[in-house]
């Protein structure tokens, strides 16, 4: 399946999906036919509602020719809050009319989102709580402290290549993890790390 396809796919899935909000009831949302042209493309189809049945949604597997995808198809929650209770940019959009359906593959445990239609214009979604490294990437260090005293990083090591852009934003066990391989690195290279990003 090539692009233009792909996007004529997603396209007729979102237009169902918002259509659908004005001519069926969350209830009758579940019989909801596949898009036309795509019935032989969509392996399986299970419309069905979100968030105690107040958003659409569809669970779908496509055949995009040399694989299967599992895919979700899903509305902005507009009562989307972060950890603070603010609504988040994405749930006001879509509570002042935008329509926002996210893409999310279901073969993913974390950060299987791989963008948004918004009001029709397809948006690829970034890493949310990372950015790659760059050259431009630093940390920042205590007064006196030079980064020309730290040690290579050893190629062994098992921390990932990019660095943290919103710690809240980490879940927890990754934060850990992160913190578990830093002081490691610093156990082993003499010194000691004493950082608690819970503060």
């Amino acid at each position: 399946m090539d692009n233009t396809t792909k996007m004529a796919l997603i396209r007729a899935i979102f237009n169902l999906i918002f259509q659908g909000k004005q001519t069926m009831s969350i209830n009758t949302w579940t019989q909801a036919p596949k898009p036309v042209g795509f019935e032989n493309t969509i392996i399986a189809w299970v419309p069905r509602g979100f968030v105690n049945n107040t958003l659409r949604g569809v669970d779908a597997q496509i055949n995009v020719g040399n694989r299967v995808l599992s895919l979700r198809f899903l509305e902005q929650n507009p009562n989307k809050t972060d950890h603070n209770g603010n609504l988040k940019p994405l749930a006001v959009q879509a509570r002042s009319g935008q329509q926002i359906m996210w893409v999310i593959d279901r073969n993913v445990d974390k950060n299987g989102f791989l963008g948004r239609m918004q009001n029709g214009q397809w948006i690829p979604s970034e890493m949310r709580a990372y950015s790659p490294a760059n050259a431009q990437a630093a940390v920042a260090s205590p007064a006196g402290f030079s980064t020309n005293e730290v040690p290579d990083m050893p190629s062994n090591m098992s921390i990932p290549e990019y660095v943290i852009r919103e710690m809240d934003d980490v879940p927890d066990d990754v934060m850990d993890s992160m913190i578990d391989n830093i002081d490691e690195f610093y156990h082993n290279h003499g010194g000691e790390f004493d950082y608690d990003p819970y503060q």
